[in-house]
């Protein structure tokens, strides 16, 4: 299963102890210095109902921390950035992703056991082949022209480009972060249409086909913007939101010394994916299809991740793609 995560609400997941919720670890990798969550397993289960799911299928799937206690046999690898929100002076907002977390999905998808004819890996390979160029040239970037599984990409009266929306005069430079960023050289248009046809199976892949996603669909593939590496970073170090935080003294109503502190979410909107695998469980009582079963269950709603719950802050909605064909 491969779970892509859109956010609802800023996500702050530094938390030491939180109850009926996920603790989890925001961090930032030193080489790559991006926001990543580390540790979904740990108590993703203190929200089931037990009189809905067995007690039993709870402990086999998340494990128990007591003495003489076990793992859970889901294990969910930490969760990877995949597509950073940035605010756009035309658009409101982009989705930037680059070459690195691109690539990653497309070894996860492999790992997998997906096939190298599946539409999504496919068309990965197809823009990771014009990625790396883009890689080499900061101040460049690359937006979606139009796809469609249908029509002929280049025949007259197909609609206008899809990243129209966050370009100067619609068909100019992006401006992401204060970073004025020229479109990548594309003269045959191929990069653009395969951006394009990624942004469409990604959107599908995390927003499902109901009718009343499509407003979300779209935005997705407007906004999906391929950026260097290094421009990748500026934002993903820049772009996120840092709130300074103190404790006031009642008696005295000022600020009480020593209390400052300074709170980094990730922005609303960000996605983020993770690899679930189901190892054989330490019950033998409890089948792996009952855990899928059961995880199946927790997937397309929403979850609530880490620290300040009280806040609104981050509420996931979460989408699982089962890769195995189960």
């Amino acid at each position: 299963l491969q779970g892509h995560m859109p956010q609802k609400t800023l996500l702050y997941a530094l938390a030491g102890a939180s109850l009926g919720t996920l603790t989890a670890l925001l961090y930032a990798t030193m080489h790559r210095r991006w926001l990543e969550i580390q540790h979904l397993s740990e108590e993703l289960g203190k929200d089931l109902d037990g009189g809905i799911i067995d007690e039993a299928m709870i402990s086999a799937a998340f494990g128990k921390g007591e003495t003489g206690g076990y793992q859970g046999c889901l294990v969910l690898t930490d969760a990877a950035l995949i597509a950073f929100p940035a605010r756009s002076l035309f658009g409101t907002f982009v989705l930037a992703t680059s070459a690195l977390p691109l690539a990653r999905l497309h070894r996860w998808l492999q790992v997998a056991g997906r096939p190298p004819t599946d539409p999504l890996l496919s068309v990965l390979t197809q823009v990771l082949s014009r990625a790396a160029e883009l890689d080499r040239q900061t101040g460049k970037a690359l937006g979606c022209s139009n796809w469609s599984e249908t029509a002929n990409p280049g025949a007259t009266g197909n609609p206008a480009r899809w990243d129209s929306a966050i370009r100067l005069k619609g068909d100019g430079d992006y401006c992401v972060e204060g970073l004025v960023l020229e479109p990548f050289n594309d003269s045959s248009g191929e990069a653009g249409r395969s951006l394009a046809e990624l942004a469409f199976r990604l959107s599908q892949a995390i927003f499902g086909n109901s009718t009343e996603n499509e407003y979300w669909r779209a935005l997705f593939r407007q906004r999906l913007l391929l950026l260097s590496g290094n421009d990748f970073k500026d934002l993903t170090e820049r772009a996120t939101q840092v709130e300074a935080n103190i404790a006031i003294d009642e008696r005295k109503g000022v600020t009480i010394d020593g209390t400052l502190r300074y709170s980094e979410y990730l922005p609303a909107e960000t996605v983020l994916v993770s690899l679930v695998n189901v190892e054989k469980s330490y019950l033998t009582d409890v089948e792996v299809e009952q855990v899928w079963k059961l995880y199946k269950a927790l997937g397309n709603d929403c979850i609530q991740f880490g620290a300040d719950e009280s806040k609104g802050r981050g509420i996931v909605s979460a989408r699982l793609l089962d890769l195995t064909g189960g």
